[in-house]
């Protein structure tokens, strides 16, 4: 029997599209930004 890690740790697996991200952060009061691997905006 195999099993992620992922899941082994108790993650669910539900992914949440970039409209739905957006939504949520903000809701939050936050302004999302895309970031590179630097962390710098794009």
């Amino acid at each position: 029997m195999e099993e992620s890690i992922s899941r082994s740790a108790g993650a669910g697996g539900e992914m949440a599209d970039e409209g739905e991200l957006r939504h949520i952060i903000e809701d939050l009061g936050r302004r999302p930004l895309q970031r590179d691997t630097l962390y710098g905006a794009v």
